[in-house]
């Protein structure tokens, strides 16, 4: 599927923390919105991470080396790496990222850094939850299947 959109007038326009605006098999575009004095959290992705900013100034530290971003400034993060984008300006920082391949939620999108957090923590304990269900069933079905011993028969 094509995708063809003027971005900087998509990011200037977008109020949302995260907004997905495109997605295939290979690529996701996501747009952000950064107010004053916020940031991304520290994290890591399974996709190279091409982030173009379009309004602001800030500071995207990757791999523990800061670098100043402000319009029109575009980073590379290889797949893996620790990043955190910051905005140390007064103005909202407006910028948009294409992941390859896709690593956010489908269709995700956060009105702000909070409600961000509280789907990962969600999904974290969701995770959490499964992990100590499937052990139960584990335990559960291993108990039950282990032969009774019987005592052994008297030597004469």
């Amino acid at each position: 599927m094509a995708f063809s959109k003027d971005m900087a007038k998509l990011a200037k326009a977008n109020s949302f923390f995260r907004k997905e605006v495109y997605l295939d098999k290979n690529i996701q575009i996501v747009l952000m919105s950064l107010k004053p004095g916020d940031d991304i959290g520290e994290e890591t992705h399974r996709a190279d991470q091409t982030t173009y900013f379009v309004e602001g100034t800030g500071s995207a530290v990757i791999e523990g080396r800061s670098n100043k971003v402000a319009a029109d400034h575009m980073i590379v993060i290889p797949q893996g790496g620790k990043h955190n984008i910051i905005n140390k300006g007064t103005t909202p920082l407006e910028l948009f990222s294409v992941y390859a391949p896709p690593t956010e939620n489908p269709g995700v999108k956060h009105k702000t850094k909070a409600d961000a957090e509280a789907e990962a923590e969600a999904a974290e304990e969701g995770v959490v939850t499964k992990i100590v269900k499937v052990a139960k069933e584990k335990l559960t079905r291993g108990a039950s299947a282990k032969p009774k011993h019987e005592p052994a028969a008297k030597r004469s």
